[in-house]
């Protein structure tokens, strides 16, 4: 296995918008050859198949039921994730999968991502999980927001009211808490400062506007919180066993929700 796979993992994506099949970005960044990429997405495929598997017999074969659906992933690197919940889900429900999601998005550029996707795909559900890069501080000093908490709140109800507009089911997320210590001792040229107390008050803004348009709302924050096997070792990144909870947890809303 090729050493940086962490890279990697946020670079290769599933479908994301319109985009092709295991489309690499950023490849002239990363000494990979073609046979290391290869190789790299069988494993992720085997890795999610397996937990996929898991799904099926915790709650049964659901391919027949979803064959005919359509999901549309929204987020930023922890949805990209090409070893995260997205393609378990995927792979579980046997269902056609579209994703809007990148590294380093905030709810900004979700709402100017999505709205057309979600406008012409009129997918039958709509996964929503973004604000991790929402809630970081511009200005640790004067904490100011990369996105205030205002704007926040009018990006999510605008994709929500998009995707409700279209007749979609909607299952949202809520943002996933830090490891802290993780992240004070990662050694990163990039300083972002964030908090879990500050994630938690951008999570009642999403908790509100999911209650408001009838959107599944996910509590990912209480699960992981505390378990630093969850995490990367940035802190910020979930690991993928934080991403086989997070698979259940939508496996069981979205079966139940159709």
């Amino acid at each position: 296995m090729m050493k940086d796979i962490f890279f990697l993992r946020f670079s290769l994506q599933r479908s994301c918008a319109m985009l092709t099949e295991n489309k690499f970005d950023f490849k002239e960044l990363l000494p990979a050859s073609d046979d290391e990429v290869s190789d790299f997405i069988k494993y992720c495929d085997n890795e999610q198949e397996e937990a996929a598997q898991i799904l099926k017999i915790a709650f049964g074969e659901q391919e027949e039921k979803f064959s005919n659906k359509k999901i549309l992933f929204i987020g930023d690197s922890i949805t990209q994730d090409r070893r995260g919940y997205r393609g378990i889900i995927t792979k579980f429900l046997g269902i056609q999968a579209k994703s809007v999601a990148f590294s380093g998005a905030t709810s900004t550029d979700m709402l100017r991502e999505s709205y057309g996707v979600i406008n012409s795909e009129k997918p039958d559900i709509v996964s929503l999980m973004v604000g991790t890069n929402d809630v970081y501080f511009m200005d640790n000093e004067r904490k100011i927001n990369i996105v205030s908490a205002n704007e926040y709140e009018k990006n999510i109800r605008a994709i929500l009211s998009c995707a409700k507009r279209n007749g979609a089911k909607i299952v949202v997320g809520t943002i996933p808490p830090m490891d802290e210590e993780k992240v004070k001792n990662h050694n990163s040229s990039v300083k972002k400062y964030n908090s879990n107390e500050n994630i938690l008050r951008y999570n009642e803004i999403l908790k509100k506007e999911a209650a408001r348009s009838g959107a599944y709302c996910i509590d990912t924050y209480t699960p992981v919180i505390g378990n630093s096997w969850c995490f990367e070792p940035d802190g910020v990144h979930l690991s993928p066993p934080g991403h086989k909870i997070l698979s259940r947890m939508w496996a069981e809303t979205i079966i139940n929700m159709m």
